[in-house]
C-alpha cells in the first residue's frame, strides 16, 4: 500500500515540474512592429472602438469608447466605457498607462483593476491622429480605434492587414456598433 502512494507522488511530482519547465520554455512571440514615434499630446482623447478582439469588459457592448488624459507625471489615465446591449447599463472601467519605451512612445504597460499590469503597443497611427491600431504582444487583444463614431472601409481594411501580418487572429476581430448614427462602422 505505501509503495502506491510513493509512486502517485513521483508521478504528480514529475507532472508539476514538467508543467513547470513548459510554462518557463514557452516561446515568447516575436516583437510587434510599432509605430515609429508617437506624440503623446496627440494621442491623447477620446477614441470610438471600430473594431477590436474584445475584451471581457467589451463583450456585448455597443459605443465602446477609450479616453487617454496625458498626465504631468508622463501616464495615461484611462477611461473605458460601454452601453451593455441586453440592458441598456452604461459601463466604465478605469485605469493607467505607463509608457515602457520613451524611443518611440508606442509601448505601455496598462493596469486596470487588481496586481496586474498588461501590454499595450501602439501599431500604427494616421498622420493626423485620426484612427490608430493597438494591441498586445501575445496577439489576444486588438483594437482598431478612430476619433469618429465612423471609419473608411479602406483604412479599417488596411489595419486588419497589418494586425494579420503581425499575427493577429483576425477572426476573432469584431465590429463594434455605436447606435448614434445609422451607417456601418466603416
Amino acid at each position: 500500500m505505501m509503495e502506491k502512494e510513493i509512486r502517485w507522488g513521483s508521478v504528480l511530482g514529475g507532472a508539476i515540474a514538467g508543467a513547470i519547465l513548459g510554462y518557463l520554455m514557452r516561446r515568447k512571440p516575436a516583437p510587434l512592429k510599432v509605430e515609429r514615434k508617437i506624440d503623446l499630446n496627440r494621442y491623447q482623447g477620446k477614441w470610438y472602438e471600430i473594431a477590436a478582439i474584445p475584451t471581457k469588459f467589451e463583450k456585448g457592448c455597443i459605443n465602446a469608447t477609450s479616453e487617454y488624459s496625458l498626465e504631468k507625471d508622463g501616464t495615461f489615465r484611462i477611461v473605458n466605457e460601454c452601453r451593455v446591449t441586453e440592458s441598456g447599463n452604461l459601463k466604465k472601467s478605469f485605469g493607467k498607462a505607463i509608457l515602457k519605451d520613451a524611443g518611440t512612445n508606442s509601448k505601455f504597460k496598462v493596469k486596470f483593476r487588481g496586481p496586474f499590469k498588461r501590454d499595450y503597443q501602439i501599431l500604427s497611427v494616421g498622420n493626423e491622429y485620426e484612427y490608430a491600431l493597438a494591441g498586445d504582444e501575445s496577439r489576444t487583444r486588438l483594437w482598431i480605434l478612430s476619433r469618429k463614431p465612423v471609419l473608411s472601409k479602406n483604412v479599417v481594411d488596411q489595419l486588419i492587414d497589418k494586425a494579420k501580418n503581425e499575427g493577429f487572429d483576425i477572426g476573432k476581430i469584431v465590429f463594434i456598433k455605436h447606435n448614434h448614427q445609422n451607417e456601418p462602422c466603416y
